[in-house]
Order: C-alpha cells, then sequence, then structure tokens
C-alpha cells in the first residue's frame, strides 16, 4: 500500500495533473491573443450587454424581456434581471476587472495562472459571460467553503445551466451542511420567480432550444456532430464522473453545447474536494506512527513521579495498545480534539 502511493506522489511530480491542461492553453494561445485584442480595441461585452438590457427590461415590466433574436437572448432568472441595476454601473471595464480578479482568486496558483493564459478565461472577460465567477465559487466550495457553496447555489439559481448539475449534485451528496441552505435558497428564489410575474416565460425559454445551439460555431460539444444523440450519453458520462468525485469534466459531459468559455468548468479538476486533500498517504502515516513511538510513554508510575503526567486517561484506554502506548503527544493530540 505504502509503495503504492510513493509511485503516485512520484507520477504526481513527473506527470502533475495540470500539465494536461497546460499543454491545451499553450496550443489555443493564438486565440487568446485574439480575444485579448478584442478587449483592447474596445470591443462590445456580448453577453454583459445582454445582463443590462434585461434588467431594464424587467423594471420596465416589458412582455419581451424573454424575447430571442439574434442580438439578444436572455435566459436566466427574473431576479437577475432585477438585480442587475445594482451591479450595472460596474460597466465593461468593471466586469472585466471583475473577472481578471476572480481568476487570481483561484484556490490554487495552477489553477490562477491556466485561467488568465486561457483562451476560455478571455473569451468570458470579453463577453462578460460571468463563468469565471461561477468557477471561482465552485472551486472553493469543492474545497470545502461553506459560503462559497452557499454562493454558487444563488448563482446556479439566478444563472442556470445544465453543466452546473454535477458540481450542486456533487456538493450536496458530500457536503450534508449545504444541504438545508441549498432548500433554503431554492424556496426563496422560487417564491421571488412566481412573484414577478415572469415564470412561464422563463420556464418556456428554458425547456426551448432558442437559436440552435448544437450547430453554433463555437459549440465545442460533441452535439456538434451527432446532434442530440450525444444528451444520453453525456448524462450517463456525468453521472460516472460525478460519482468518481469529476464534477468538473461531468459539467462539461453533461451540458448540450459548450461554448469555449464553459470549458473554465475544467479547472475544478485542479481543486481536489476536501475528503481527497485531506486523505494522506500510508507512508506518511507510517512515520508518524515511527514517530510517536519514539516518544516517551507515560507509565503508570510516572503518577508518583512529582512533575509529570498522569497516567493514560480512562476515555482513552481504547486508542492504546500493549505494544504501542499512547504518548504525551498522543494525549495532547486527542485533548485538542475533543
Amino acid at each position: 500500500m505504502t509503495l503504492d502511493k510513493d509511485r503516485e506522489y512520484l507520477r504526481q511530480f513527473v506527470f502533475p495533473d495540470w500539465l494536461p491542461a497546460a499543454l491545451i492553453v499553450a496550443a489555443t494561445t493564438p486565440f487568446a491573443v485574439y480575444w485579448w485584442g478584442l478587449i483592447a480595441n474596445g470591443s462590445v461585452a456580448f453577453d454583459w450587454r445582454i445582463f443590462v438590457e434585461a434588467g431594464e427590461r424587467a423594471w420596465a415590466r416589458s412582455p419581451d424581456l424573454y424575447e430571442i433574436t439574434p442580438t439578444y437572448s436572455f435566459r436566466h432568472s427574473p431576479l437577475l434581471a432585477y438585480a442587475m441595476p445594482a451591479i450595472a454601473w460596474l460597466g465593461t471595464t468593471g466586469i472585466r476587472l471583475l473577472t481578471v480578479a476572480a481568476a487570481f482568486a483561484m484556490p490554487t496558483w495552477p489553477m490562477r495562472l491556466l485561467a488568465i493564459a486561457s483562451w476560455p478565461f478571455a473569451m468570458d472577460a470579453q463577453h462578460g459571460a460571468l463563468i469565471t465567477i461561477l468557477v471561482l465559487a465552485a472551486a472553493w466550495a469543492l474545497r470545502g467553503s461553506r459560503p462559497a457553496g452557499i454562493a454558487f447555489f444563488m448563482l446556479a439559481l439566478l444563472s442556470p445551466r445544465p453543466l452546473m448539475i454535477p458540481v450542486v449534485a456533487f456538493l450536496l451528496w458530500r457536503q450534508p451542511l449545504l444541504r438545508m441552505p441549498a432548500v433554503v435558497i431554492t424556496v426563496v428564489s422560487a417564491i421571488g420567480v412566481l412573484a414577478t410575474g415572469y415564470t412561464d416565460d422563463w420556464l418556456a425559454v428554458l425547456t426551448s432550444r432558442g437559436l440552435d445551439p448544437y450547430s453554433a460555431p463555437f459549440n465545442l460539444s460533441p452535439t456538434r456532430l451527432i446532434g442530440s444523440w450525444w444528451i444520453p450519453l453525456g448524462l450517463g458520462a456525468a453521472a460516472w464522473l460525478t460519482l468518481h468525485g469529476r464534477p468538473g469534466i461531468a459539467a462539461l459531459a453533461i451540458s448540450p453545447y459548450v461554448l469555449p468559455h464553459y470549458l473554465l468548468f475544467g479547472l475544478l479538476e485542479l481543486a481536489p474536494p476536501r475528503s481527497d486533500r485531506n486523505r494522506r498517504p500510508a507512508s506518511a502515516l507510517a512515520t508518524q506512527s515511527q514517530r510517536s513511538a519514539t516518544r516517551q510513554p507515560i507509565s503508570d508510575n510516572a503518577a508518583s513521579t512529582p512533575g509529570t503526567r498522569s497516567p493514560v486517561p480512562s476515555r482513552y484506554r481504547q486508542y492504546e495498545r500493549v505494544d504501542a502506548p499512547l504518548s504525551v503527544h498522543a494525549i495532547e493530540e486527542l485533548d485538542r480534539c475533543r
């Protein structure tokens, strides 16, 4: 077992998890340079413009909030539309700077550097699509942050996309403390949506395919080649990947269309869940056991010696073995964990 763990750590050293992503980022560098050029030339943030316009339509009680045209297609919660005036003042420059800040706030340096250098990030910044912010919340949530988990649930209800389903399912499965907040947030969101009067329109646009995203020029999903045949295959792959702790890749598998900036969800593979990060190699555990064994164990005679600790408390006898009595350090650790 120890040998297998040591081999795994050697493999991680020679072939780290971030290497495939780095190779893809390097191969798509020309696209990233092109999109940064669009930003430098003051191009329109297409998605951000739609968000702002949706806010204006919602507050004007326009019946065309969910109108679909070649230049306008709002498919998010009406609550997001009503919330937009509160952040619309950021403007195009502000939302792009916030996107960059979100990339630098990722949990690990490989995630930060790969995000900043990637074509999907450049496209997200250019469009103002907020995908980087979603990935930021998901990454910290997977690493055990409860506030980040709550934030991700809120964002998933405000801007629902199929690729969020595996992440939501994984968080609810692996982090029970998030279940009650998720229920409360869902109920509040449902009541809020009903109160807006846009419920029917929103459900109608959610269940439609809009402008045929399967044949969109930048659709990177298998649906581009085989159409709806991929849907059941993607669902099965997403379920398998989620059960095996790969919600990032599962998110891309389940989505019926994958735009380039959606690939940022693949960075979640570099943010291992909390339980995986806390798992220590057998060699490290063996080393700790050896160190503990070399410490002076507490004997019953020590109780009569002034200035020494008392014998092992009875509440810890179950952890003691004849051949490996509990050391002072072990008792201190047990006391600290109580």
